[in-house]
């Protein structure tokens, strides 16, 4: 998969899927923890849309940019964190 959408500090991203095992690598586009979105080139309807994409994928794992790597059920709650937010994008 990817993507010409946004991460939460950079307009373009890609992540791919390993559809066989499941294992999705996302870069910076997502991880669990404070995002930094407020930077010049953030635009947060891009990564709400980057978001939706991400929400409807069948992980296993989550291998994010920083950080410790997550199942399915986080990446789908982070996701649907970020969708129903209101005001900044992200986990509250």
């Amino acid at each position: 998969m990817s993507s010409a959408n946004g991460g939460p500090h950079a307009p373009r991203f890609i992540a791919l899927l390993e559809e066989r095992s499941g294992a999705l690598f996302t870069g910076d586009v997502i991880y669990d923890g404070d995002l930094i979105d407020d930077l010049p080139e953030s635009d947060p309807s891009d990564y709400r849309r980057s978001m939706a994409l991400l929400a409807d994928l069948e992980v296993s794992v989550a291998n994010q940019g920083h950080g410790r790597s997550f199942d399915g059920s986080r990446l789908r709650e982070l996701a649907h964190t970020c969708l129903h937010a209101t005001g900044r994008p992200g986990p509250s």
